[in-house]
């Protein structure tokens, strides 16, 4: 069910004749559902911006409702943070979920929704430090343990100074056999070396170095050499997005903007539009040696 302007729109669905009976029908989703579904998702995992557009366009031509929905709620807002060709250019760790999955795992401890808010903020208050301490356990076990897995000399430079979990990605980056060349958005957005990389210090009989990895993945993260953060002047915010939101909204209602149709309009249209009377240089001297007593009487007549 997708909700629309207080509206709710449902995909068509079809009779599944393998499950049903006659008492108790089985529905399932029709081939356009599925059709939108997919072709969402491929508008998601677009890696350049004129492909963004190019299946932005496709999805309106298969429903209307539903992609002004999804525009609306969420692309206009928060496309930066969700489509690939936007999130490629962003050190993300591999993280590109949303923060549902931690919802639902919070409401599964807390388990009823029918305690006193007391209650609820001292079961929160066990999970949280649950939560660290199982943290603090795996950082102890990163520095102290070393697994059979990462004994080969690649990774003797690294143990007990990077987390397992980035050397077991590296592992599995070596177990993948990749043909395509090297684009270096695995590196970008993980800040992991990727299979091209490992493959070469592979070859040659060298070691990985903390260098290598990102200040996230190092155990010490004080140790860790960073570069500085760059200084956001003019930081974004929720409301200037939706206020974005807003305007090329409005402008694409009248065929303007950047992307729009409509002619730019002259100079003596936009004078003629404001209807602001341009004082000319008698006028001002006239004004300036005019008894003040005069002078509404004269801008009346001036106008008129």
């Amino acid at each position: 069910v997708i909700e629309t302007h207080a509206r709710q729109h449902r995909f068509p669905r079809v009779l599944n004749t393998e499950k049903s009976t006659d008492r108790t029908p089985k529905w399932k989703d029709s081939e356009q559902h599925r059709e939108f579904c997919d072709a969402f998702l491929d508008l998601v995992r677009a890696r350049t911006e004129p492909e963004y557009k190019d299946r932005r366009a496709y999805l309106h031509r298969l429903s209307h409702e539903e992609p002004t929905y999804i525009d609306t709620v969420w692309l206009d807002i928060w496309k930066r943070r969700i489509v690939r060709c936007w999130t490629n250019d962003v050190v993300h760790f591999g993280l590109q979920a949303t923060s549902r999955g931690y919802h639902a795992s919070l409401k599964k401890w807390l388990g009823s929704s029918r305690s006193d808010i007391l209650t609820m903020l001292n079961l929160m208050r066990h999970w949280w430090n649950q939560s660290i301490h199982q943290h603090k356990a795996i950082i102890s076990d990163s520095q102290i343990k070393m697994q059979n897995r990462l004994r080969p000399k690649l990774f003797a430079g690294v143990v007990r100074k990077i987390h397992v979990h980035a050397l077991k990605c590296c592992l599995s980056q070596l177990q993948t056999i990749s043909r395509c060349l090297c684009s270096g958005v695995y590196s970008k957005t993980t800040g992991l070396p990727c299979f091209h990389k490992l493959l070469e210090i592979e070859e040659a009989n060298g070691t990985l170095t903390p260098q290598d990895f990102h200040a996230h993945w190092w155990i010490t993260y004080q140790d860790a050499t960073r570069a500085p953060a760059p200084i956001i002047l003019e930081p974004e915010t929720i409301a200037s997005r939706r206020q974005e939101r807003r305007r090329s909204k409005k402008a694409r209602k009248q065929r303007a903007g950047v992307n729009g149709t409509r002619r730019d309009p002259n100079h003596f249209e936009l004078s003629q539009t404001t209807n602001v009377v341009l004082p000319t240089m008698a006028a001002a001297l006239q004004t300036a040696s005019t008894p003040k007593h005069r002078l509404p009487q004269m801008r009346f007549n001036a106008i008129n």
